[in-house]
């Protein structure tokens, strides 16, 4: 029995009691991560990743784990690694079905293209068109490819470029005009399991947008991957004070975005062509900037190349003057960093006789070698090109040849040993194509994204192929 007396001191004790007991969530840890994965349970932002973890008691299962086919054990131990709901072969990371061999047809309005692969081998097609910017990618279950509408505000040439991470979540840069149309956006859009997210990594006026400039350009911005899956972003900007054109590169750096120029054109004579990034195994950029001549001596249009590498001193570039060298004019450039951090690169061109050239470029000599096409045709014209490694780091190179019969055919060149091999892949799609974007997977298979358009006919499209 409790004296009145003593009542105070119980009544005391009673209020502290439930005062601990209502703000006991106080006292909790920020992050509660049992298995020490850096995924907590509940999720918090305390921890070093934000998402809930769906088995605290086991660090090789968050959202960050891998449940795939490149880490064939997960595929058969019937835990959901990756918690996005799926056990083993219920997971698409777990199915390895490619699309048919052949050409498909994407979107008959899609007007530019950028393809990748996922760690399967699986393709990912970012593209805009009259609907905005759209994602297909490859089902391996149902055996289709699946669209999404990202961005309504994306219409027609907003520039893309798509990477997919080793989990298989792609990553898009492209740029969209603000509400008022004053400004421009560049915005990266990257998909954590289902859930897309973006960022506006670069704001500026609208009369700097090298893409209301130059609508038809294909490759006005490239996005590459860090080996920590952390965003690379270079573009073209227009500098209205100078009349020129420069080059940018955005990095997403912790939880902000750090953007600076890295190089500008020669004078006001040179436009933009092309821009391609690609980071290599020590996490170095690596960028190739193609400049436009509209008009040179020798009476052809003509294309200066700038390669530049980052280093621990800073960049580290080269520059070499296609005009100088009477190497006719430009339909496209294309860059890849293979596994030993070497760059190769491609250029296409023709010149005012419709004369085609394809060339593969030595980065460590600057020696061109000329690729010989089948079917040497005076009277077409290359369509773009794209350079890509395969896994023992051998160069293949895709190309379009446009004509205005059924001549015009999709092309692949390959190295073999110290010599080339160049095909034709598809010759039914007839002329028009102005993109091209080339990936192989770990079986050796070229897959392609191709760019269709054309303003006075009008036609567009955007299609895909997948070799044998």
């Amino acid at each position: 029995m409790v004296s009145r007396r003593h009542l105070p001191v119980w009544t005391s004790i009673v209020v502290l009691c439930s005062m601990f007991l209502v703000g006991q969530e106080a006292w909790l840890p920020p992050c509660m991560d049992s298995d020490g994965d850096g995924y907590g349970d509940p999720a918090s932002k305390f921890c070093e990743h934000p998402e809930a973890d769906c088995d605290d008691m086991n660090p090789y299962m968050n959202p960050g784990a891998l449940e795939s086919l490149t880490e064939e054990a997960t595929c058969s131990d019937r835990l959901d690694n990756d918690c996005d709901g799926f056990i083993d072969d219920e997971d698409v990371d777990c199915l390895s079905t490619p699309p048919p061999e052949g050409t498909a047809l994407i979107d008959e309005n899609g007007v530019s293209s950028s393809l990748a692969l996922g760690p399967q081998g699986l393709p990912g097609i970012a593209y805009t068109g009259p609907t905005g910017l759209e994602y297909a990618a490859w089902n391996p279950r149902a055996l289709i490819f699946e669209y999404q509408t990202l961005d309504l505000a994306c219409l027609g040439f907003c520039g893309v470029s798509l990477q997919l991470n080793q989990r298989g979540e792609p990553s898009i840069a492209y740029f969209r005009p603000t509400q008022d149309g004053s400004r421009i956006q560049g915005v990266w859009a990257h998909r954590t399991g289902s859930i897309w997210s973006e960022e506006i990594f670069a704001s500026f006026p609208l009369g700097e947008f090298v893409g209301s400039l130059f609508p038809m350009k294909q490759a006005l911005v490239s996005l590459s991957l860090s080996p920590s899956g952390d965003p690379r972003i270079a573009y073209f900007r227009y500098r209205p004070s100078s009349k020129d054109y420069a080059v940018w590169l955005s990095e997403k750096i912790g939880y902000g975005w750090q953007s600076s120029q890295i190089a500008s054109s020669p004078n006001p004579d040179f436009q933009p062509y092309a821009v391609s990034l690609s980071i290599d195994k020590g996490g170095q950029a690596h960028i190739l900037v193609n400049w436009e001549r509209i008009w040179s001596s020798h009476g052809d249009e003509c294309a200066v190349l700038y390669y530049a590498k980052h280093t621990s001193l800073g960049w580290e570039s080269l520059t070499l003057d296609l005009c100088l060298l009477q190497i006719p004019a430009n339909h496209g450039s294309s860059l890849v960093v293979d596994t030993a951090s070497t760059p190769h690169v491609t250029f296409c061109g023709s010149d005012s006789k419709n004369n085609n050239y394809l060339y593969y470029i030595d980065m460590d000599t600057w020696q061109f070698t000329p690729l010989q096409l089948p079917n040497y045709d005076p009277g077409s014209e290359l369509g773009g090109c794209s350079i890509a490694v395969d896994i023992d780091d051998r160069p293949f190179v895709a190309y379009y040849v446009n004509r205005t019969d059924s001549l015009s055919y999709l092309g692949l060149c390959q190295r073999v040993e110290n010599s080339w091999d160049c095909g034709a892949l598809d010759s039914s799609l007839g002329p028009y194509f102005v993109g091209v974007s080339l990936a192989l997977d770990p079986f050796g298979r070229a897959h392609i994204a191709l760019s269709r358009y054309d303003f006075f006919i009008p036609v567009a499209g955007v299609y895909y192929y997948r070799g044998p």
